[in-house]
C-alpha cells in the first residue's frame, strides 16, 4: 500500500507540474493503474485524507469523481469489490465532516453526489446517506451545513423522484435553515431548493410555497451587498423553476414580480454586469409565459412594467460612440446586434405573445414607446424606441394605421447621431419586411426619398443598413415596378 501511495503521489505531482511531457507520462502511468481499480481508488481516497497540499487533495477528489462518478466516461464503480465500495461510502462521508478547506470540501461534495448516483444506477443501497446529509445540515458547522445542501443540490440531479414523497420533511428542513441560518448557508439551501423545484412534478410543489418569501428576503440581502456572482447564480436558479414549475410562484407572484423589477432597476447601472437585469427580466417573462393564468385579471399591470424593464436593458450600451461600430462587417456577413439589443428585441416578442394570449391590442405599448422616442438627452432612449417600434409592423393588419410611425421613422433618418439614423433605417426595413404590398403603395414616396438621401450618409454602416431597407421595400414590388421606382429615385446617381 505504501509503495502504491508513493507512486500515485508522484503521479499527482507530475500532473500538476508545468512540464507537458512529464504530465503526459504521468497520465499514461495513471491509466495503467486502472488495471487494479480497487487499489487505485483506495489510494486516491488515502491521499485525499492525508495530503497537506489542497491542490493535491483537489486533484485526488477530481480523479475519484472521474472513476466512481455516475456520469463519468471512465466509470469503474461496477469493477470494485463490495469491501472497497463500502469503504468509499463510509470514508467519504467522514471526510466531508472534517474537511476545512472550502474548495476541497466542494469537490468532495461532488464526489459524494456522483457516488450516490452510481449507487442508484446499480440499484444498490446506501442507507446511511440521507440521515448523514440531514444531520450535517442540522448539526454541522457553517461550512458543513453549506456542504450538506450542496450535496443535496447535486443529488437532486440524479434521483429527484426519490425525494418527491418526502416533500413535507424537506420543506421543514429548508424552512428551518431559511428562517434562521447565516446568509451563505441560506444561499446553498436556495440552490438546492431551486434544483428540486425545477425537476419535481408540479403536484409536489405546494409544500414549498411557504418558503418563497424567505428566498426573496435572501435575494434582497445579496442585492444590498452587491454580490454580483451570488445574485447571478440565484437568478439563474429561480429561472430554472420558472422553466420547469412556474406555478410555484403563483401564490406570491405580485411580490416576486416586484422583487425582479427591483433587481433589474438597481443593477442597471454600469457598476453591475448587464446579465443581471437581463436575468431578472427573463425570469419574470418566463413565469408569465408558462403560467398564463397570472395575466388574466390585469395583464397590463405586468406587461407595461416589464416593457419598461426590457427597454431599460436595451440602453446598456456605451454612451460614447465606438469607432469600430462605424464600419460595417465584411460583405455578405450577417450583422449581429449587441447582446443587450438582441436580448431586448427577443423579450419584446415574448411580451407580444403574452399579450396576444390575452387578446390585448398593442395600445399598451404606446406610452412607454413614445416616452423613449421623445427623449432628447440620451440617444440610447431613441435607439431602443426605434428598435422596439420595428417589431410593431407584425401587429398591424391595416398599413393605414402606420402613418404616425412612418413619420417618426422618416424624421429620425435625419437625426445627427448615426446610431439613431441606423435604428430608423432598421425600423423601416423591418416593417417593410413584415408588411404586404400595400405598405409601399401608401408610403413609398416619403420613405424612398428619405432612404435615397441616406445613401450619401457619412457613416458606412448607416449606408449599408439604408441599402438593406431599400431592398426590403423593392421586394414588395413586382420586378418591373421595382425597376421603375429605382430608376426614378436614383436619378443621376
Amino acid at each position: 500500500m505504501e509503495d502504491r501511495l508513493a507512486v500515485l503521489k508522484k503521479i499527482l505531482h507530475g500532473i500538476l507540474g508545468i512540464d507537458n511531457s512529464q504530465r503526459r507520462l504521468c497520465e499514461q502511468r495513471l491509466e495503467e493503474l486502472k488495471k487494479e481499480p480497487d487499489a487505485l481508488v483506495l489510494c486516491l481516497l488515502k491521499l485525499l485524507q492525508s495530503l497537506p497540499s489542497p491542490d493535491h487533495r483537489k486533484l485526488s477528489a477530481t480523479l475519484l469523481k472521474r472513476y466512481i462518478g455516475a456520469n463519468s466516461f471512465d466509470w469503474i464503480w461496477h469493477s470494485l469489490n463490495t469491501t472497497t465500495q463500502k469503504t468509499l461510502k463510509e470514508e467519504l462521508l467522514k471526510l466531508l465532516a472534517i474537511e476545512v478547506d472550502a474548495k476541497v470540501a466542494r469537490l468532495i461534495c461532488l464526489v459524494v453526489a456522483e457516488l450516490a448516483g452510481s449507487v442508484k444506477n446499480c440499484r444498490e443501497e446506501w442507507s446511511e446517506f440521507d440521515p448523514w446529509v440531514y444531520k450535517l445540515v442540522v448539526e454541522g458547522s457553517e461550512l458543513q451545513r453549506e456542504m450538506g445542501y450542496l450535496v443535496l443540490n447535486y443529488v437532486f440531479g440524479y434521483m429527484v423522484e426519490k425525494y418527491e414523497g418526502h416533500s413535507a420533511e424537506l420543506a421543514s428542513l429548508f424552512a428551518a435553515t431559511l428562517t434562521k441560518d447565516t446568509l451563505p448557508v441560506r444561499i446553498e439551501c436556495i440552490y438546492a431548493l431551486c434544483h428540486l423545484l425545477s425537476d419535481i412534478s408540479s403536484e409536489y410543489t405546494e409544500a414549498f410555497m411557504q418558503l418563497l418569501p424567505y428566498v426573496m428576503g435572501a435575494i434582497r440581502e445579496v442585492l444590498k451587498a452587491k454580490n454580483e456572482e451570488k445574485l447571478t447564480d440565484l437568478l439563474k436558479a429561480l429561472n430554472s423553476i420558472a422553466d420547469g414549475n412556474a406555478g410555484y410562484f403563483a401564490k406570491d407572484f405580485k411580490q416576486f414580480f416586484q422583487l425582479l423589477l427591483e433587481v433589474a432597476a438597481e443593477t442597471s447601472s454600469e457598476a453591475f454586469d448587464d446579465k443581471i437585469p437581463q436575468l431578472a427580466v427573463e425570469t419574470a417573462i418566463t413565469v408569465l409565459e408558462n403560467e398564463s393564468s397570472l395575466l388574466e385579471q390585469s395583464p397590463e399591470a405586468f406587461l407595461v412594467p416589464l416593457l419598461k424593464a426590457v427597454m431599460a436593458t436595451m440602453r446598456s450600451l456605451p454612451f460614447e460612440l465606438q469607432a469600430e461600430w462605424l464600419k460595417p462587417q465584411a460583405l455578405f456577413f450577417f450583422e449581429e446586434d449587441e447582446d443587450c439589443v438582441a436580448f431586448g428585441q427577443k423579450c419584446f416578442d415574448r411580451l407580444l405573445d403574452c399579450a396576444k394570449s390575452q387578446g390585448l391590442e398593442f395600445n399598451w405599448i404606446e406610452p412607454t414607446l413614445m416616452e423613449y422616442l421623445a427623449n432628447e438627452s440620451d440617444w440610447r432612449y431613441k435607439h431602443a424606441g426605434l428598435l422596439i417600434a420595428s417589431n410593431i409592423g407584425q401587429l398591424i393588419d391595416n398599413p393605414a394605421n402606420l402613418s404616425n410611425l412612418v413619420l417618426i421613422m422618416i424624421s429620425h433618418m435625419k437625426h445627427p447621431h448615426p446610431r439613431i439614423r441606423y435604428a430608423a433605417a432598421h425600423c423601416i426595413g423591418q416593417i417593410a419586411d413584415d408588411s404586404d404590398t400595400e405598405f409601399p403603395r401608401m408610403y413609398a414616396d416619403g420613405i424612398v426619398d428619405t432612404l435615397m438621401s441616406g445613401l450619401d450618409d457619412e457613416v458606412p454602416r448607416v449606408q449599408r443598413h439604408v441599402c438593406s431597407a431599400l431592398l426590403n421595400i423593392c421586394l414588395l414590388y413586382t420586378s418591373d415596378a421595382a425597376d421603375d421606382l429605382l430608376c426614378v429615385d436614383l436619378g443621376g446617381r
